[in-house]
């Protein structure tokens, strides 16, 4: 399999415009509750729900890589795990969490929010080499605290938030991502 066919597989595989669209429209739409700094409009909202995806893809794909030896047993079935070599999607992964980094540098303090990016990573790293060999519950809804983060880091406000609404915000996404997961995961049988 080719490069570009290997990024196409797993696009369209992982890569669920019907689940990462509204994800990243519903962390917009918390970043804009947690600190909405000047008054909102579309197209601002729309360059926030575009940052939101783009870091959720790149997320994505790093889950996806360090989940590929548990996959094996689980979803042997899946692109990631029948690939015979990475490097292609390590490369995509790179590229679209570069772009959303890049794209923060003309907001206003965005070494702060590269800083909260930075902090999900470090999180995430150190997650992805603590957790339990086996899957579990816990270590999806550790995994699912990455997304207020990036709500946080992506609030048009960052400089003025407040910690009340930050935390309403932070915590109404984080359980809606849990309930989505759960239902989502009975529905496919996965318990």
């Amino acid at each position: 399999m080719s490069s570009i066919e290997l990024v196409a597989n797993y696009m369209a595989e992982r890569a669920r415009l019907t689940v990462f669209v509204p994800l990243a429209v519903l962390i917009a739409a918390s970043a804009w509750v947690a600190a909405p700094g000047a008054a909102p409009s579309v197209t601002s909202f729309t360059v926030c729900a575009i940052q939101a995806l783009l870091f959720v893809f790149a997320l994505r794909i790093w889950d996806d890589l360090e989940d590929r030896e548990r996959d094996a047993v689980r979803h042997p079935e899946r692109v990631i795990v029948r690939a015979r070599r990475t490097g292609p999607l390590v490369g995509l992964g790179i590229v679209v969490a570069t772009g959303g980094a890049l794209s923060l540098l003309a907001a206003a303090v965005p070494f702060a929010r590269i800083g909260i990016l930075a902090a999900v990573v470090l999180a995430l790293f150190v997650w992805y080499r603590a957790r339990p060999s086996e899957a579990s519950r816990l270590s999806g809804l550790v995994i699912l605290a990455k997304y207020p983060a990036i709500a946080l880091a992506l609030a048009p406000g960052l400089g003025e938030l407040t910690p009340v609404r930050a935390v309403a915000a932070a915590c109404a996404l984080y359980l809606i991502a849990c309930t989505y997961e759960y239902v989502d995961d009975r529905s496919r049988g996965i318990s």
